[in-house]
């Protein structure tokens, strides 16, 4: 009769817990995406924490504030300024090519409407039988640039909110990343060694992918801006963000913006930029990633830059602007619990192999 309702009991527990749990969820759904992000972001600059923490002789407290500040400062103020400068920039060039397509064929048709005559003629004086509207191509971007521009304004008061909760969730996971962690363990139903290694392996992936793939992406397209700032190309921090983008994509990299752009150069008779950004772009920006990889990857990941690129892209469409660092997440965490779903299955035949033979 004990044993009746002793079962009785736990299945009553286990309903009432699923029914929270399930209320949990949509507690905390609005602040996944910042707790992950939060997480992502404490994971690569905890190195930092970890020597701070050594200098205040081990007040977490302190040290996680500390880090915190400094990320502010380093990352969070130039980061801010740039977007905003990024977003000015997409806002004028959408007014140039209104002012462009509304003056079309008067003596004030504008810069970009000049630009693509200009494109025109020489692609039809070395390739006459190669007829390209680069008007259609702008009219497109524009209508994209609009939309985006007005989706990221709407949202400003929400980043606002999210930012504050993002830099507060990074001080306690700094500070207090070791209960965290024996919390999970706890929680999560496997063998704390398989848990250990599964942390392990995204703690690796995370650290490569953002501070050795997304970080040298970042700075490809901050020296890229300077350059294109140097070379007189208009918009600078607009297109060292897409030359960013582009940094990315493997094979490809910086080239398919600074391509473009010394092209413009070119075309607008400006040969002193033109020679500039080309020495910039080769001996410059080319060699960053060559110089700066070995340093800030990881050994232990082994992902294409491929894959890297489409949980990018792909993070951004599914999550909005918080996807640039949970696809990347999203797709370590994966590759860290297969490697370990490998090793389970692995032991778990070698055990029936044992069995078998006695």
């Amino acid at each position: 009769m004990d044993i009746e309702q002793g079962k009785t009991e736990q299945h009553i527990l286990l309903g009432v817990a699923a029914v929270l749990l399930v209320v949990a969820f949509f507690i905390f759904q609005p602040f996944l995406s910042v707790l992950a992000v939060s997480g992502a972001l404490a994971i690569v600059v905890s190195p930092v924490f970890e020597i701070i923490n050594k200098k205040v002789r081990n007040k977490r407290a302190v040290a996680s504030l500390i880090t915190v500040i400094c990320m502010v400062i380093v990352i969070l103020i130039p980061l801010t300024f740039l977007t905003f400068q990024v977003f000015k920039e997409a806002r004028n060039a959408y007014t140039s090519i209104e002012i462009s397509a509304t003056n079309a064929g008067t003596p004030d048709e504008g810069v970009t409407q000049t630009l693509s005559n200009k494109i025109e003629d020489t692609i039809h004086k070395y390739l006459p039988n190669v007829n390209i509207n680069t008007k259609d191509y702008v009219s497109k971007a524009s209508n994209w640039l609009v939309s985006n521009l007005g989706a990221f304004f709407s949202g400003t008061v929400s980043f606002s909110l999210k930012l504050f909760l993002g830099l507060f969730a990074i001080f306690y996971l700094l500070k207090d990343g070791n209960q965290f962690i024996s919390f999970l363990r706890k929680l999560i139903p496997l063998n704390n060694a398989y848990i250990d290694e599964i942390f392990a392996k995204l703690v690796t992936g995370v650290r490569s992918i953002l501070r050795g793939t997304l970080v040298i992406s970042l700075i490809q397209g901050f020296f890229s801006g300077v350059g294109f700032w140097i070379a007189g190309v208009p918009n600078p921090a607009l297109w060292g963000t897409a030359a960013a983008i582009s940094a990315l994509i493997p094979g490809v990299g910086t080239s398919l913006v600074l391509i473009p752009c010394l092209i413009f150069l070119f075309i607008t008779g400006k040969t002193g930029g033109f020679i500039f950004l080309l020495i910039w772009g080769v001996a410059g920006v080319g060699t960053i990633d060559n110089f700066l990889s070995p340093r800030l990857m990881e050994r232990g990941v082994n992902i294409h830059p491929l894959l890297i690129l489409f949980s990018v892209l792909g993070g951004i469409v599914f999550f909005g602007p918080e996807g640039f660092i949970l696809g990347p997440l999203a797709i370590s965490l994966l590759f860290s619990v297969f490697s370990v779903y490998q090793r389970i299955a692995k032991n778990q035949i070698e055990t029936e192999e044992i069995i078998e033979i006695r």
